[in-house]
């Protein structure tokens, strides 16, 4: 990414965006990590009968 932290404003800086769905795994595996559920319950990530399937809409 082409950014400055000593100019945050510089207009052809690079902006990050990160969706909810996108943000969903990273919020999964910190949340293992910490504890909350087995870190082997990652490995069923967004699969259909999962405990953090893909979507609440059924496709």
């Amino acid at each position: 990414m082409r950014l400055d932290p000593e100019y945050p404003n510089w207009e052809d800086r690079d902006i990050f965006v990160m969706s909810n769905g996108h943000y969903a795994p990273l919020l999964y595996a910190t949340l293992a990590e910490r504890g909350f559920f087995d870190k082997k319950e990652l490995v069923n990530l967004r699969k259909f009968g999962s405990k953090f399937p893909r979507s609440s809409r059924t496709r």
